[in-house]
C-alpha cells in the first residue's frame, strides 16, 4: 500500500513508524527495520509527508524523532523504539525487557541522543527515498519523490 489508508479501520490495522526523513540516524533505523522485518509487519511514513503531517496534527502529536502507531495507539520516545523492535520478533522481542526501566530514565537517554542526532549523524538535503522493493511499505509515497 503506497497510498493513504481509506478508512479508520484500515488505518488501525497498520503498524506505522513515523520518522524524521532528513535525519541520517532515523533513516538508518528505517533501512535496518526494512531489512529485518521479514514478515513485513511495519509500514513507514516520513514526518515530512502530507499523510504524517495531517495524521499527527489531527491526533495532537508533536512530531519527534520516532513515533510508533499500533492498533490505534501512539508510542513515543524510548517506548516507541522498544515496541518497534518487538514487532521484529526473534531475539528482538527481548527488547521488551527494557520496559521495566522507568520511562523517565529511558527517555532521558532517548532525548539526549535525539538532541545530538543531527550533530553526530548529520542530516540529508532531501527526504529519505526507499529502495524500489520497499516503496509499497511507505504510506503516502508520492511519485514526485522519485529521481
Amino acid at each position: 500500500m503506497n497510498s493513504t489508508p481509506k478508512s479508520k479501520d484500515e488505518l488501525n490495522k497498520l503498524k506505522i513508524v513515523f520518522f524524521d526523513g532528513y535525519c541520517n540516524l532515523c533513516c538508518k533505523l528505517v533501512e535496518n527495520l526494512l531489512k529485518k522485518d521479514k514478515r513485513n509487519r511495519l509500514h513507514y511514513a516520513s514526518q515530512q509527508s502530507e499523510f504524517a503531517k495531517n495524521f499527527l496534527a489531527r491526533n495532537l502529536l508533536d512530531s519527534g524523532a520516532v513515533i510508533f502507531f499500533n492498533a490505534g495507539k501512539f508510542y513515543t520516545r524510548s517506548t516507541a523504539i522498544i515496541k518497534i523492535m518487538n514487532q521484529l520478533g526473534g531475539v528482538y522481542k527481548f527488547s521488551s525487557v527494557l520496559l521495566i526501566v522507568p520511562p523517565f530514565i529511558r527517555d532521558f537517554f532517548y532525548r539526549w541522543v535525539s538532541r545530538k542526532r543531527y550533530l553526530w549523524f548529520g542530516t540529508s538535503d532531501s527526504c529519505y527515498l526507499p529502495q524500489p522493493d520497499f516503496k509499497i511499505r511507505f504510506l503516502d509515497y508520492e511519485k514526485k519523490n522519485e529521481v
